[in-house]
């Protein structure tokens, strides 16, 4: 499960500077078992709620990573745009983790949104 962890790690965490998230992640992922990783994945090949998105009726913030290698733009774009209402931030310099690669900015962006609603 390490190597699998390694190869995850790498998309999420693909920058020198990241290199402590990125060995965070691979221990982390590494100890998961491979049974618990199999079903995960199983969910995850099979979770489309495309179809009810457009009945969130509650305030929705989108955050997208200019830099995600590992989920485009494009369909994060798609879905802020069918839920009614909802807001997408991109935050600049940020990949797919961006909590952990951008807390601050993330942090802000968040606590923004929570306070307007």
């Amino acid at each position: 499960m390490r190597m699998v962890g390694a190869h995850v790690a790498r998309g999420l965490f693909p920058w020198p500077e990241q290199r402590a998230l990125y060995d965070a992640a691979v221990t982390s992922l590494g100890a998961t078992s491979r049974r618990g990783y199999a079903v995960a994945l199983r969910a995850l090949a099979h979770f489309d709620a495309r179809g009810q998105v457009a009945a969130i009726r509650r305030p929705t913030l989108v955050v997208a990573g200019d830099r995600d290698t590992m989920v485009p733009l494009a369909p994060k774009l798609r879905l802020a745009a069918a839920i009614p209402g909802a807001r997408i931030v991109v935050v600049p310099a940020s990949g797919h983790a961006t909590p952990y690669d951008q807390p601050a900015t993330f942090n802000r962006v968040l606590l923004e949104f929570l306070g307007q609603h």
